[in-house]
């Protein structure tokens, strides 16, 4: 099985590092959440993942889920990288 590094990042407002860790957390669990992008590598390797309740998109890095364009994405997803 192999193994992944998965990140990902949010920048919270909050007035304490326990209240932001927990509105992250709260967000994780949110099932409407749109907190749904994740930096996924591999061996060197680069994805963007977004997962979100209508569709999985997966964005090499720099590059259209799609059509693998590195100028712009097809499914004109607003996290392209």
């Amino acid at each position: 099985m192999p193994f992944y590094h998965i990140t990902w990042e949010i920048n919270p407002d909050a007035d304490t590092p326990l209240e932001a860790a927990k509105t992250c957390l709260e967000m994780q669990r949110d099932p409407n959440g749109t907190a749904t992008w994740f930096t996924v590598r591999q061996n060197g390797d680069t994805a963007g993942v977004d997962i979100d309740a209508a569709d999985t998109h997966v964005h090499d890095e720099g590059s259209c889920c799609e059509c693998g364009s590195p100028d712009h994405c097809c499914c004109e997803c607003p996290k392209f990288m």
